[in-house]
């Protein structure tokens, strides 16, 4: 059965060894060292887990700021993916912003990264900010 829940200290090594994994993946993507920078440097209000059979398989860190709140991180281990996982875990994000006044949900997703962009368009969430940037040496 897969479920979404808020994480508890139990849930805290999973988690770590999520992170490290979603790490890992990202750092190969286009944008992904930068993203992973600014990801440890944000301060996160609440983790949310996603499980099969109660085994924590995913999970999502969000923030919440006055009227928006946002999913910072969002991950599912490979062998759990396409089985419902992530959009349980992002429809208790909703639920969660919803219950602390939220009326906007963001997320980011990395240039390139179509199924990412697919499953947030799935639950209604387009793009409307795409941030550009080059690197400039000292010359």
């Amino acid at each position: 059965m897969i479920e979404a829940r808020a994480g508890s200290a139990g849930d805290e090594q999973a988690v770590t060894r999520l992170r490290a994994d979603a790490e890992r993946e990202l750092a190969a993507l286009r944008g992904g060292v930068r993203l992973i920078e600014q990801t440890r440097d944000r301060s996160v209000d609440h983790i949310i887990v996603g499980t099969i059979g109660g085994h924590v398989v995913g999970f999502a860190s969000v923030s919440f700021d006055g009227a928006v709140a946002t999913v910072h991180e969002l991950f599912v281990e490979v062998e759990a993916r396409t089985v419902g996982v992530a959009h349980a875990i992002l429809d208790e994000a909703a639920t969660e912003a919803r219950q602390r006044g939220c009326s906007e949900l963001d997320s980011v997703v990395l240039p390139g990264s179509r199924e990412s962009k697919n499953f947030f368009e799935s639950h209604a969430m387009v793009s409307r900010l795409l941030t550009v940037s080059r690197t400039l040496d000292e010359s």
